[in-house]
């Protein structure tokens, strides 16, 4: 490393930036309702692997309500009954291989 500073720059730099996505994740967690922390999570997905179409960011990964979930350390059942909700009310849609977020929310819970 001291050979090659600028390796141990971005060493850093990713360590710096895994640290505060686990930081982010603890104050989600610990401060927030289920729901605002779904909106969350697919926002942060969203700006790293949404493409905007048609006034929605469009993830296209194959995410159950079980994965979800894990990631937020709730139970299934409860991310499902979120994502209901979210649906009803135009906010995402979800199919076997996507989800998709408004547009708008990600204006609202910009990670």
């Amino acid at each position: 490393m001291i050979n090659r500073p600028q390796l141990a720059l971005k060493f850093l730099k990713a360590l710096s930036d895994r640290l505060k996505e686990r930081e982010d994740q603890l104050e989600q967690l610990a401060l927030h309702g289920l729901r605002k922390r779904v909106l969350h999570l697919l926002s942060t997905l969203s700006a790293k692997f949404g493409v905007i179409q048609d006034g929605y960011a469009q993830i296209d990964l194959p995410l159950s309500h079980q994965e979800i979930a894990n990631m937020l350390g709730a139970s299934r059942e409860a991310v499902s009954g979120v994502m209901s909700e979210l649906a009803k009310d135009g906010v995402v849609k979800t199919s076997r291989l996507s989800v998709q977020l408004a547009v708008t929310m990600l204006e609202e819970n910009n990670p």
